[in-house]
This record gives C-alpha cells, structure tokens and sequence, in this order.
C-alpha cells in the first residue's frame, strides 16, 4: 500500500504535481507528508560481529529523496548525499538508468567517511559520459573530490573475490554475512528526469 501511494505522489495522479519540489522547499506539512508516504528503505539490522546496523538482505528500490530523508540526518551526511546526488545527475544525463548505493553511508554509522556506488552502463552515451567514472583503479581521488565518494560499473570485478560490484556490495568485508544495497531507478526518480545542472 506504501508503494502505491508512493506512485500517486510521483505524478500517476492529478492529486498531486508530477513533479515534486526538492524538500528544502516544501512546507513542514507537506514534508511530513511526503515522507511517510514514500517510505520504501527498510530499517537497518544487526548482524553477528558487525558494529553497525545494516540494510536486510536484498536489493531495495528507493529515490534520491527518500535517501535524502533517511540518511542526511547531520551536516556530514547531507554533504555526502549532495556529492551522490551530483554524481547521480550526470550519470542520468549520459543515459545510466540503474545506480547501486553502498557503503557506510546506508548503515547506522554516525559520520561515514563517503559512499560507495555502482552504475549499470547499458545505454550509456560514452560522449556525455564524465570521463571521471571510467576512473576505475583506486584510489580514485578525482571521484572522491568530485562527488565525495566512488563510482564502479556494474560490470567491473572485484578481484579479491571475483564477483561484480553488485554482487560484492551485498557481502560485508571480512565474513561471510550478506546485507543490503539500495537501488535507484533513474528514468522513474523526478529528481534525476530534468536537465543535467
């Protein structure tokens, strides 16, 4: 029922406008509103020697404002959240229509260091491409300063175990524990279907 509700609000209803304001600019009520109508991101759990609650097992669909409203709680959250959404943007702009979030930032961990992304380049444009995310060996640094966090395709392997990011995003460092990822349909999020700013 959430997610149906969700849909009318993203503009499948003449109840509301087809495309939403970012929330600074929303009024209290209708950012309360708002925000317990798309509630899709699941909470976060403990796992057996893990210090951090994490997402549940399985890839879960969300938008860049739902992101906003569950993990910008604090000023270091927010920059990193602004430096993914800028990232996001471009990458809708040379025709990536998946984006995977990861990494300390979608766990319980007060001041993650960044984030961590991958993107699926199915219908990508290589022209309109930041030639930034085909920096692929770390550490990245050029990444880092742009968007405060990493960009891997969805195609590249992890050496270490031989999975594809998508795959190796969904297994905790140095045990065997599967967790969460979220993902991010960039064709059906209104803040990703305007022009590249």
């Amino acid at each position: 029922m959430l997610g149906l509700k969700f849909n009318l609000w993203y503009g499948r209803s003449s109840l509301f406008p087809e495309d939403p304001k970012p929330a600074q600019y929303l009024s209290e009520y209708e950012q309360l509103f708002y925000h317990y109508l798309s509630v899709m991101i699941p909470s976060l759990v403990s796992l057996p020697k893990v210090r951090y609650k994490v997402l549940p097992i399985g890839i879960h669909e969300t938008t860049l404002l739902e992101v906003q409203n569950v993990y910008s709680y604090n000023p270091v959250r927010l920059n990193l959240f602004n430096g993914f959404v800028r990232g996001a943007k471009a990458l809708a702009y040379a025709g990536c229509k998946t984006i995977f979030l990861n990494g300390s930032y979608v766990t319980s961990k007060e001041i993650p260091g960044d984030f961590d992304a991958c993107w699926d380049p199915e219908g990508i444009e290589i022209r309109r491409l930041d030639p930034v995310f085909l920096e692929l060996d770390p550490p990245r640094d050029k990444q880092k300063a742009k968007f405060y966090g990493e960009f891997l395709h969805t195609r590249l392997i992890e050496t270490s175990t031989e999975m594809n990011f998508v795959e190796f995003f969904q297994r905790l460092p140095y045990n065997e524990n599967l967790k969460g990822i979220l993902r991010i349909d960039t064709t059906e999020d209104p803040w990703l279907r305007g022009p590249l700013q």
